[in-house]
């Protein structure tokens, strides 16, 4: 990327809240890799084109819908 480039992309930390939902989108394989896609701004609850909140996904923000999956 070149450094005077103004925009980019942010991308949410693997550490949200939504790791452990269980509403969360499922992991999928693609070419042999693991893609974790609990940080992808759907989920079950939040359909397109709904979206998490940007709290939960960039400030560590609690999730009103939050339910944590015991199969973890």
């Amino acid at each position: 990327m070149d450094k005077n480039e103004m925009f980019h992309s942010t991308v949410p930390k693997d550490d949200i809240i939504c790791k452990d939902c269980l509403f969360r989108m499922n992991d999928v394989e693609v070419i042999g890799k693991l893609v974790r896609r609990h940080t992808y701004g759907q989920c079950d609850v939040f359909t397109y084109p709904d979206t998490k909140p940007m709290a939960v996904l960039f400030e560590g923000a609690n999730c009103p819908f939050y339910k944590h999956d015991d199969e973890l």
